[in-house]
Order: C-alpha cells, then structure tokens, then sequence
C-alpha cells in the first residue's frame, strides 16, 4: 500500500479514502496543502470542493494567497477541485464569469495549476497520480541505471597480448 499523509484540519475518514483502495491514509498535520506522499513532502494536493474553492478565490482569497506564499517551497503544488469550471460558473454566485476564468488563469500562471477533476472520484485519482507518477519514474531510472552497469560489467576485449582494444 502507498502511504499518503493527509492534513488534520481534512475531514476524517478521509472521503477519497473509497476510491483508491492502493492506498493507507495517515493523519498528519502539513504546513502547506492536505494531501502528500509520504516520503515525498515536496509535492502537495490541495483539495477542494467547488463551494470552498469559490470561496478560496473570494472572501478567502487573503488566507489563500498566504498558503500560495508557503507553497513556493514545495517542488510542486497542485489544486484538485471537486467539479468542473461549469460546476464553478454556475455556483459562483456574484462573481462574474469573466472575473472566475480570469483568476483561475492568474493562480494557474504564476502560482500552480487547478485541475478541475469533475467528481470526487477522479479528483481523488488524478492526485494519486501526480503524487506518486515522480516514485514510479524515479524507480524507472534507477532500473535502467542497474541495467546499464550490469551491462559495463561485460569484460572489455583484450588483444592477444593482453592489451585492451577498446
């Protein structure tokens, strides 16, 4: 199982918990974000509903743009939103629609990406996904340097007197 840190101030038990049976959810506070592989703190998930990201981007949007500023200590961070940019428009109550792309394109550029997975399900699947795709291709690399040395390790040809022809 794929141990993946989740923030304390997240609701317990966690709702992806259901959809990614791979892995063992472990209660941690995180300085920045709610979601983390373990072993890897550097990049960090932060999830939302569609009702908390509008509100991040409003009245939260000071409290965010603190969280913002943490996060440029991380390798990667990434928003999940729980619904798509249709689910936000048509949510997004005063705010208008030019207004919500807008900022949505502003933190996407200068800050990390959002990523509007639709549905809890696939939020939940897309973060597991960008959390361990870096372990996996780590992993890759690391197989294919074994590989090669095992390869180097074949004995270098040697003339009939000894010397090395290569």
């Amino acid at each position: 199982m794929t141990p993946i840190l989740i923030d304390t101030r997240e609701p317990w038990p966690h709702p992806w918990e259901k959809h990614l049976p791979e892995a063992q959810f472990i209660q941690r506070g995180l300085e920045t974000g709610d979601i983390a592989l373990a072993g890897n703190p550097s990049i960090v998930v932060e999830r939302k509903t569609v009702s908390d990201f509008l509100g991040t981007i409003t009245a939260g949007r000071d409290r965010f743009k603190n969280e913002l500023k943490r996060a440029r200590d991380l390798h990667q961070f990434h928003i999940i939103v729980e619904g798509s940019m249709i689910d936000c428009a048509t949510e997004r109550g005063g705010m208008s629609m030019a207004s919500l792309i807008g900022t949505v394109a502003a933190i996407s550029r200068r800050n990390c990406p959002i990523h509007f997975a639709c549905t809890e399900k696939y939020a939940a699947q897309l973060a597991f996904a960008i959390l361990t795709q870096p372990w996996h291709e780590a992993n890759q690399l690391t197989a294919s340097v074994k590989r090669a040395e095992k390869k180097a390790l074949i004995p270098i040809p040697k003339a009939p007197d000894g010397r090395n022809l290569f």
